[in-house]
């Protein structure tokens, strides 16, 4: 059956429209596999009518830096209102305030306990981890650590003062949107001081790939603390697709990270052939990283 065939019957565009397009033109459309300048078309008619919106979905991730720009991150995912939102380096005491602040659900996973005032209040332990949040319907939602787990999570005085034990984690959401299911998977790589691949990089890297290779078809993103053009990078761009454009020198936001003027791509949105990542943007002033924006659609 033809792509315009399966369209005509409903298949990737609601009956409603397909009754403003001529058969001529539906006959006009590509032939499997569809090329990346049709689901370019469907994002634009989703942006055009939301209701239209059946299987492309606006990603955002972003580390936060724990509470210090939080009011920042919420204004900001409030104005975007996406449909999946990856947020690194949250704290426990603030997910209930996010999910009830920005109307969402999800789950969040815990990489360690820290008793530094720049994490927890004074005098107090807080939890630290990832969150994944999404105003769609969840068929699943789990985590797999890659180091570690959430029974033994560590208890630091700061972030790098024991960076090797700090648990590693998967996060995991799966939609549908219509009939479409969607894989996202949230993740906050294990940290280096300097940006150079270290022995315990490469140790948890095959990790999570061999976790990875359990899924038939995602879309990973998240702070990978591994700079583009490095050891760890390269080997995921070459497994997956690195959707970050070329251009983009930086993920580092410019004025708010501790080091003025870092140009280094850490965060990042992985794809495998099964999935289409488009319109990827950045946004600064919201946190010491950069907000990647994203549309995703399904091959």
């Amino acid at each position: 059956m033809t792509v315009g065939a399966q369209i005509s019957q409903g298949k990737y565009f609601p009956s409603t429209l397909v009754t403003h397009l001529s058969y001529q033109a539906i006959s006009l459309l590509p032939q499997p596999p569809v090329p990346r300048y049709f689901h370019c078309l469907l994002v634009a008619i989703s942006r055009l009518n939301p209701r239209y919106n059946i299987w492309v979905i606006k990603l955002i991730t972003l580390n936060i830096e724990g509470h210090k720009h939080l009011e920042e991150v919420i204004s900001f995912l409030k104005k975007e209102a996406p449909d999946v939102i990856c947020l690194q380096e949250v704290l426990g005491s603030d997910v209930d305030y996010l999910k009830k602040s920005l109307g969402v659900k999800g789950l969040y996973a815990p990489s360690a306990y820290f008793i530094d005032s720049n994490w927890a209040a004074p005098g107090s332990t807080d939890v630290w981890g990832i969150l994944t949040l999404t105003r769609l319907d969840i068929s699943n939602i789990f985590t797999n650590y890659y180091f570690g787990s959430q029974d033994n999570l560590p208890t630091l005085m700061s972030l790098t003062s024991n960076p090797a034990a700090i648990n590693r984690i998967l996060l995991v959401v799966e939609i549908n949107v219509g009939n479409i299911p969607f894989r996202i998977i949230n993740t906050h790589f294990t940290w280096s001081a300097d940006g150079q691949a270290t022995d315990l990089q490469r140790q948890h890297f095959p990790k999570m790939l061999n976790m990875l290779g359990d899924y038939d078809g995602f879309v990973l993103c998240g702070d990978f603390n591994a700079p583009r053009g490095r050891e760890i990078w390269t080997s995921l761009a070459e497994k997956f697709t690195d959707n970050v454009s070329a251009s983009i020198d930086s993920t580092i936001d410019p004025h708010l990270h501790k080091v003025n003027g870092l140009h280094i791509v850490v965060d990042g949105v992985f794809s495998t052939s099964q999935y289409v990542v488009t319109d990827l943007v950045l946004h600064s002033g919201i946190s010491d990283h950069q907000a990647i924006v994203c549309q995703v659609s399904k091959n």
